[in-house]
């Protein structure tokens, strides 16, 4: 068998793997490994340096702790986000401007989008954080001495929907069309256990795909770009809460009012436990249709 057509096989099973829950071995975490050797990786151009050392000493300095990751999907405006107290909250693209979330944990901004880092990138960095994650994807010199901001990397291919995910931040991340991916992945190196999702949910509206106005370039890719990958993008998430479920110790589950994926765990705001209780998903929360 040849090499492409030994890969071409690999991935058929893998898709198989994401979609109805097998596995290749009884080791998710090894069946991974066992992909990232045999499958070639292609990186993403670095138009920014990426240090390592930053990046490694980030690695479980959160262990035990809950963070938060916003979206911008309409339905966090109607959520009281700010019942929640997470240790660190971590903000993708304009969520940011939401007012309805905690004000007393640590933030973070996520940008992973050379063409939103060129319309809002520069209005965001002016507002308060204590972290700020770029892709050294994006091609800018505006702040090189911002003591906020970490470089990461990216891989081109393969996809987190083909079964990739990166538990090592210095090394690059595994992308699934989503810029909510990245922070999974960060959030995960990071160490914390228990990761909340509000205001990611894939199912982008085209009159409203935000809960802020939208520009005319953010309409128009949540159109031409968001809608037509929204498949992958659930495909990803998929394979990030099967990964992260298979350690014992993490858990992801979501707040969005919507429960529209049949594989999340889906809690109520009222119902999570205050600030620094590991336990916050109720397990008895879950979609009907649940994989």
């Amino acid at each position: 068998m040849s090499r492409s057509k030994f890969h071409r096989v690999i991935q058929r099973q893998v898709k198989k793997t994401i979609l109805t829950g097998t596995s290749l071995v009884p080791d998710l975490v090894l069946g991974q490994r066992m992909r990232q050797a045999l499958i070639p990786h292609t990186r993403q151009k670095q138009f920014q340096p990426v240090e390592r050392s930053p990046l490694e000493r980030l690695h479980g300095k959160y262990k035990g702790k809950r963070c938060l990751i916003i979206g911008t999907a309409p339905s966090v405006s109607s959520q009281d986000l700010a019942k929640l107290d997470p240790a660190y909250t971590f903000l993708l693209n304009r969520a940011y401007l939401l007012n309805n979330r905690s004000q007393k944990s640590k933030n973070a901004l996520v940008l992973a989008n050379p063409l939103a880092f060129e319309e809002y990138g520069r209005d965001a960095l002016r507002h308060t954080f204590e972290d700020v994650f770029l892709s050294s994807g994006i091609p800018t010199k505006d702040h090189p001495d911002d003591p906020r901001v970490f470089y990461y990397s990216q891989w081109v291919r393969p996809k987190i929907y083909e079964g990739f995910f990166q538990t090592d931040l210095s090394q690059p991340l595994y992308q699934g069309t989503s810029v909510a991916f990245t922070a999974i992945q960060i959030a995960f190196c990071m160490g914390f256990s228990d990761i909340i999702l509000a205001g990611i949910e894939f199912n982008f509206d085209q009159k409203e795909p935000h809960f802020y106005n939208s520009t005319e370039a953010e309409a128009e890719r949540a159109v031409t770009t968001s809608r037509v990958n929204a498949d992958y993008m659930i495909d990803s998430l998929r394979y990030c809460c099967r990964f992260i479920g298979s350690h014992a110790d993490r858990k992801i589950s979501s707040v969005s009012p919507n429960r529209n994926l049949g594989f999340m765990t889906y809690a109520e705001v009222a119902s999570l436990p205050g600030a620094g209780d590991p336990d916050v998903a109720d397990p008895s929360v879950r979609s009907k249709d649940d994989a």
